[in-house]
């Protein structure tokens, strides 16, 4: 039989859903059917579907808003000298191009499935980087005073 570290190791690394499953079966010796595990690609296939419904929505009620989405892009360098204004630099992973300069009003970084965060420094201290539970959230913007005492965002407040 395999090694169960070396496959829960390679399982981490290329099938999440399964790894999960395997961790599980493993624990409790048996298959646990009642818990729910997407493949990443379903994952990822609805989010991209539900951007796309955000990015059509935004166009039609707020042609103001820009939403730029990257996607297959490496995030090299995060410059929060005004934490207003993100600036990036991006290598893009196909082709090695490097661009910088790149200024956002928020920057949302997602990297995928991950046991690690994946950011350090200045803006790991300044982002949020939890999953997104409602009471970590609220914790995190009570503690940037970021929230009225009904617990409402504050309008045009900002942190650094």
């Amino acid at each position: 039989m395999a090694n169960p570290e070396e496959t829960m190791s390679r399982l981490l690394e290329s099938n999440m859903a399964t790894a999960m499953v395997f961790n599980r079966a493993s624990t409790f010796k048996r298959l646990d059917t009642g818990v729910p595990y997407e493949p990443k690609s379903l994952v990822w296939e609805a989010a991209e579907i539900m951007n796309r419904e955000a990015s059509n929505l935004a166009k039609e009620y707020l042609p103001w808003l820009l939403i730029n989405v990257r996607h297959g892009v490496l995030v090299c360098d995060i410059d929060v000298s005004d934490p207003t204004r993100p600036s990036l630099a991006v290598l893009d992973v196909k082709t090695g191009e490097k661009r910088s300069g790149l200024v956002y009003d928020l920057v949302i970084k997602c990297t995928g499935a991950t046991f690690e965060v994946s950011v350090s420094g200045e803006v790991k201290n300044n982002a949020f980087t939890g999953a997104p539970k409602a009471d970590d959230l609220t914790r995190y913007l009570e503690q940037r005073k970021m929230l009225d005492n009904k617990g409402n965002m504050i309008s045009r407040k900002k942190f650094c």
